[in-house]
């Protein structure tokens, strides 16, 4: 089955999801910032696999990853 996971945008949309989650029967958990990011690393490379172009070599993977972490992070 699949899960859902939410995450609030701020503290009072954070109170209301916990007030929501206290309410209700449903099973569930927190997850901290290291699991998100390894959600967040799931999530692209299903969005991946579904992309023309997901047959790139390790080369090619390797210089996009680092021309996106020069854009994000200003390294050149």
């Amino acid at each position: 089955m699949e899960a859902i996971l939410i995450e609030p945008r701020n503290e009072d949309e954070m109170k209301v999801a916990k007030e929501l989650i206290e309410k209700s029967t449903i099973p569930s958990f927190f997850i901290g910032e290291e699991s998100k990011k390894k959600l967040a690393a799931i999530k692209m490379i299903e969005i991946a696999s579904k992309h023309p172009k997901f047959d790139l070599s390790d080369e090619e993977i390797i210089n996009i990853m680092k021309e996106d972490e020069e854009d994000v992070y200003g390294k050149k």
